[in-house]
């Protein structure tokens, strides 16, 4: 078996100084070495300040009774980041087999390139933000942010002359945007006979890619593209406006050599009348563009109700999995969608899927492996969590010691309102620069439990 062992070393200061109750000021600063980057450079520091005025605690609105509390917060820090493999600097040995004297033999090879100088990863952050109390029932905080991130820890595609396909370093830098905004009850709001407290947030970020390594404008690695001035990772690939269905269409559409009638039309962007890598495209960030959550509990006598949705909208998936069930090359079970929508001249003329091709499987036909057709959709609201529990009465439970008891039913992923078809819609793989790729990947299963709760 094999065995990992990493370490950090950290030196923290901090200084706090409140001003008549209602002016705060912190600092701090900390120098953390990591073991995981080179020998070069395991250190960083990290400085931070944060301001804030107790608004509420002024004169002005000493009296008021629609503001009970108000507070403003300003902020600015860094942050690293050490999530890598723990020997991610070193040259580590891997094994592969190669074929001698025509049989086949167990060797090793260097699988990881060196960096020595590998190290943090760093991001810098402004936050403004607030927290008010009104009228004594509601919470309102939101918070507005800035962040830089230097240095990025990725694995970037190097030439495979290198004797590598991919070398973690630190490049580039990435700028995030975005708000952060909660509404919340302050305390339990009587409905009759029925308490109730709920918690509404929205947050919002929009990434922009600044810097490459040096002289480099771009990064493709797979199905997606890293562009300055663009998002990171955006899904890349052809973009599919229908499927060839007649002589007429090769006449008025370009194509690859191989083209066949049933495969799909791959739209000509740069106008050269050639179809080919220029003529690949973005289409955008898969990451959400906004991410919702709704927690609410309801309390009646001995009985209590909780739920949990949560939401992301304006996401996108490359989906691995409908890109095997939905091609046509016949090697797996095909979806109701593809059977019913692919063409077939007599059959579904009218289809606008690529027609089944299990004996001449086009290079057009895989080219657009990496396109609209499999781009899809992947926003999501989610019943994540639904619990009716009872609690014992109290004045029971005395009599044989036991303080709290609690019997419950729970749910969890009970209910999903989406338009997407892959196995999992929050699937990702460690390679940001590879996000919103899903390919066999097991689905979150819908459990029912039923539990029993006991403080003595």
């Amino acid at each position: 078996p094999s065995q990992y062992n990493w370490a950090m070393t950290s030196y923290f200061g901090r200084i706090n100084y409140k001003f008549r109750n209602k002016y705060m000021l912190n600092t701090s600063v900390r120098w953390d070495g990591s073991s995981r980057f080179g020998a070069n450079s395991k250190w960083g520091f990290f400085p931070a300040v944060s301001a804030a005025w107790l608004i509420s605690g002024e004169d002005f609105l000493s009296n008021n009774q629609t503001v009970e509390y108000a507070k403003m917060r300003l902020s600015w820090g860094k942050s690293g980041n050490n999530q890598i493999p723990n020997y991610g600097a070193l040259a580590l040995m891997g094994s592969a087999d190669y074929v001698t004297d025509g049989s086949i033999a167990s060797g090793s090879i260097i699988g990881d390139s060196p960096n020595p100088d590998l190290s943090w990863e760093m991001t810098s952050t402004w936050n403004i933000g607030f927290d008010v109390t009104l009228m004594k029932y509601l919470d309102l905080s939101a918070d507005f942010y800035i962040a830089n991130t230097q240095d990025l820890l990725l694995n970037v595609p190097v030439p495979q002359q290198s004797g590598y396909t991919t070398s973690l370093q630190n490049i580039g830098e990435v700028r995030n945007t975005g708000f952060e905004v909660r509404l919340a009850t302050a305390k339990d709001i009587r409905l009759g006979a029925v308490d109730w407290n709920s918690n509404l947030s929205l947050s919002v970020n929009k990434d922009k890619v600044l810097a490459l390594a040096p002289g480099q404008t771009q990064i493709i690695s797979g199905n997606n593209i890293t562009k300055i001035g663009n998002s990171i990772g955006e899904l890349y690939g052809y973009e599919v406006i229908g499927v060839y269905k007649s002589d007429a269409d090769f006449q008025k559409y370009p194509y690859m050599a191989g083209t066949q009638i049933g495969d799909y039309i791959i739209a000509d962007l740069n106008g050269d009348n050639e179809i080919n890598a220029d003529d690949k495209k973005s289409f955008g960030s898969p990451a959400a563009k906004a991410v919702i959550g709704f927690n609410n509990t309801f309390r009646y006598k001995d009985f209590e109700l909780t739920f949990d949705i949560y939401s992301e909208l304006g996401k996108k998936k490359n989906s691995g999995t409908l890109q095997s069930l939905e091609c046509g090359e016949g090697f797996m079970m095909v979806t109701q969608d593809y059977f019913d929508n692919r063409y077939h001249p007599v059959n579904n003329p009218e289809g606008t899927m690529a027609t089944p091709n299990m004996g001449n499987y086009s290079n057009a036909r895989k080219a657009t492996a990496a396109s609209n057709i499999y781009f899809k959709d992947a926003s999501y609201a989610l019943l994540r969590n639904l619990k009716l529990a009872y609690n014992l009465p109290s004045a029971l439970l005395g009599k044989v010691g036991i303080n709290k008891a609690q019997v419950y039913v729970l749910g969890n992923n009970l209910f999903m309102l989406t338009g997407y078809k892959g196995f999992n819609i929050d699937a990702e793989g460690s390679n940001i620069l590879e996000q919103g790729n899903e390919k066999y990947v097991y689905p979150v299963p819908r459990t029912i439990s039923v539990g029993v709760n006991i403080n003595f």
